[in-house]
């Protein structure tokens, strides 16, 4: 019986010291992994990263508080742990049944809170500070994803939503297939020299009509198409008018898709005061309108966004 006790005994400081080793042998294996983001990354990001190292393998509860994150969250494959978005996600379709919790630069605090969500993604522009501060209270894991604004933010923004979500292989073949649309597009370009005047129009109900000017999101697609702005004599957006339309007489008018249904479609831009007196309301098809996401949102359909638009504002290459 002694001998048996005393094997038991030997036994058992055995298992223990073999647990102890495979805990710091673990810990060990996260803390290289972490640095080697770390070295891939600037300082401010590296430490979010590591806390997604950590649970890369865990399923989240995701609230995406931005259109184009949701878009990026779906296309990484991690869909099915988003458990709530803001008005802006329209893509894809599978988002429509998704909770809302408003429009992401006034969104409800208590609507993301009532998710349990263990992970928040949102942009820059995402209010008010107030909900923020209230959602940061609760101690929920917060990402800050800075808002895309031209090829190298977007790529940025894959590629950090893929790290922090533990799927930065498929972030990379994205990036790739990102990267091809716009190295076409940038060939088409170059071979044709043809570049059409394209104004785009912000609708959005209720009468509200705005013409986009220079250094916005808008003008860059368009320059990226082949296209060109007119000359404008403003940044940013200014009210739609006759005169200044006029002025700018256009050969096509580019829209969002929701934007133009909106305001009640091609004939109402049409019958617009002005719009038959430019080259774009006399021509016959002139008005292109392309999904919300995919023009404006710069995620991972930017290249397809400028290839269409290319297609459309130079279609004798269709012929």
């Amino acid at each position: 019986m002694t001998s048996l006790r005393g094997t038991s005994a030997r036994a058992l400081i055995g298992l223990i010291a073999l647990i102890f080793f495979t805990a710091a042998s673990c810990s060990e294996s996260k803390e290289v992994g972490a640095a080697q983001v770390k070295e891939e990354l600037s300082p401010d990001q590296a430490p979010e990263i590591t806390v997604a190292l950590k649970r890369k393998e865990e399923a989240e509860r995701i609230v995406c508080l931005g259109g184009t994150i949701t878009e990026t969250v779906f296309a990484l494959g991690r869909g099915d742990w988003v458990v709530g978005v803001d008005t802006s996600s329209s893509h894809p379709s599978a988002v429509e049944g998704l909770p809302k919790v408003g429009y992401h630069r006034a969104f409800s605090a208590e609507g993301v809170a009532g998710l349990e969500p263990t992970l928040v993604l949102h942009t820059e522009e995402t209010g008010s500070e107030i909900a923020l501060e209230q959602i940061a209270a609760l101690n929920l894991d917060i990402h800050e994803i800075p808002s895309p604004h031209d090829e190298d933010s977007a790529v940025q923004s894959i590629r950090t939503i893929g790290q922090l979500l533990g799927a930065s292989e498929r972030a990379e073949l994205l990036i790739q297939d990102l990267e091809n649309d716009l190295d076409e597009v940038q060939g088409l370009v170059a071979k044709d020299t043809r570049r059409p005047t394209v104004v785009f129009l912000y609708g959005r109900g209720g009468g509200i009509m705005m013409i986009a000017g220079q250094n916005t999101s808008a003008q860059h697609i368009i320059e990226l198409a082949g296209g060109e702005n007119p000359e404008f004599d403003f940044e940013s957006y200014k009210p739609f008018s006759s005169e200044a339309f006029i002025k700018l007489d256009p050969e096509y008018i580019l829209m969002m898709t929701h934007g133009l249904e909106s305001v009640g479609g091609k004939e109402a831009v049409l019958d617009l005061p002005g719009v038959n007196m430019t080259r774009a309301g006399k021509g016959d098809g002139q008005i292109i309108h392309i999904d919300d996401l995919k023009l404006l949102g710069y995620g991972p359909r930017m290249g397809q966004a400028a290839l269409e638009l290319f297609e459309a504002i130079h279609p004798e290459i269709n012929k």
